[in-house]
């Protein structure tokens, strides 16, 4: 994914191919989302957020690196149904189930830096930063989503019961993240 092109990547989203799908797209949603902070950050002249740039870099490699592994991971998940090896499928939903869980980690990573530093952010760029919140957003509702429906598959009790968790978890950062839509229009009248 990290190589290629976006209309290469693209064109294999909307392919008939197994991979990419909604897991990738929550991955490469929250590396947009990043990414875009990271450009919100540079432009910023408070030195606190100017020191965040690189931090914010890796994030958007982790937010890749994790779209892949949803990718390779699903590819896992299809062979192991073919197999029919029960304990094999459950190994696979669960670590599918942790990859979205990671991303939405990373995503409540982005919105409590936004939370915290709204106020000091270049007052130019919060247009910018609705965008950032909207691909958050958009990451967490997919995570969610992929994490709902590998949970009714998996039989493990406490592997079920941390991806119930996480999927109410993902509710409340979706309602953090409205009220940042909010604080944002209320800070530049956008």
């Amino acid at each position: 994914m990290k190589n290629q092109t976006i209309i290469d990547w693209l064109d294999d989203l909307g392919s008939k191919e197994p991979t990419p799908g909604g897991g990738a797209v929550a991955g490469l949603n929250g590396a947009i989302a990043a990414s875009q902070l990271k450009m919100i950050c540079e432009y910023t002249k408070d030195e606190d957020i100017q020191s965040k740039a690189n931090d914010l870099g890796l994030k958007v490699l982790t937010f890749l690196d994790l779209a892949e592994q949803d990718s390779e991971n699903f590819l896992k998940v299809r062979q192991a149904y073919k197999t029919k090896v029960e304990n094999q499928i459950q190994i696979t939903l669960i670590n599918a189930a942790e990859i979205s869980i990671d991303i939405v980690a990373n995503c409540e990573d982005l919105i409590l830096f936004i939370e915290k530093n709204l106020e000091k952010f270049n007052k130019n760029l919060l247009a910018d930063l609705i965008v950032v919140v909207a691909n958050l957003k958009a990451s967490i509702r997919s995570s969610k989503a992929m994490e709902d429906i590998n949970s009714k598959s998996i039989t493990s009790e406490d592997a079920r019961g941390r991806v119930k968790n996480n999927s109410d978890y993902c509710n409340e950062l979706l309602s953090r993240a409205d009220r940042l839509f909010v604080a944002i229009e209320k800070a530049g009248n956008v």
